[in-house]
């Protein structure tokens, strides 16, 4: 499905039959999607999310970045009531202008992270992916990838908040995109998975925080896959990036 890209000084802006959004020029993984005429995981939400959204009422975006599966499950289900968490600032504010851009309602914003409890931490200043180091910078010439920034030191202060904290009566649907954080929002959200069941997608890969960040929420380190198989889940390798599948089957 193609597009139309637009650039301005510091972002590339996209509109394709899902809706309109913008990418900061040097978001290397998703400027590299948009310029396919695509939203950035716009086949993974199509492929194998689109039946899952099609029948919630109410979903978590954890991890939000720019908006691209906000709006891609908006387009799908326009009902849909969505809580978008993204801590990094300036991300938050091309959240929000996207959201704003595509008219959406019913779409809840927080610039905040997700963790067991309430906490005030920092951000990574650096993003580490693999053997290679990138400096944090938006919409600059300087080529980075935003969506790593993980849980760290030395970068920005952030507020964590919990999935929980919602008090959701209803949760069909979880997203979780936070750059090893998924097993602390998880923790965070055990009350909500626990009466609602709802299916989670979640990023596993290479991306780990810090012991001294564990400490601080007074926890060890788990893999989100042990804590879902553990609450009565069953666990799927999905076969686009490093993604998983958990839909509960009870205990």
């Amino acid at each position: 499905m193609g597009g139309q890209v637009v650039m301005s000084d510091f972002v590339f802006t996209l509109t394709n039959d899902f809706g309109v959004i913008s990418y900061y020029r040097n978001d290397r993984y998703f400027i590299e999607a948009l310029q396919s005429g695509e939203f950035f995981d716009q086949d993974l939400v199509t492929v194998h999310l689109t039946e899952i959204i099609a029948k919630s009422e109410v979903v978590v975006d954890a991890g939000a970045h720019a908006g691209s599966h906000t709006i891609l499950y908006k387009s799908i289900n326009p009902s849909l009531e969505v809580h978008a968490f993204e801590p990094q600032i300036k991300l938050f504010e091309l959240l929000k202008h996207n959201v704003a851009k595509n008219n959406l309602s019913n779409v809840y914003l927080y610039n905040q992270a997700l963790a067991n409890t309430s906490a005030v931490v920092r951000l990574s200043d650096v993003v580490v992916d693999k053997d290679q180091t990138y400096e944090i910078s938006y919409g600059t010439f300087s080529e980075t990838n935003l969506g790593g920034v993980t849980l760290g030191h030395n970068g920005e202060l952030v507020q964590t908040s919990t999935i929980d904290d919602l008090n959701l009566s209803i949760c069909d649907f979880i997203k979780l995109d936070l750059e090893g954080s998924e097993s602390l929002a998880l923790l965070g959200a055990k009350q909500t998975i626990q009466q609602h069941h709802p299916t989670i997608l979640f990023e596993y890969n290479d991306k780990t925080l810090p012991l001294s960040l564990w400490n601080t929420f007074n926890e060890k380190p788990v893999a989100p896959s042990n804590l879902l198989t553990e609450w009565g889940y069953r666990i799927e390798k999905l076969p686009i990036g490093s993604n998983y599948l958990a839909t509960w089957w009870g205990q």
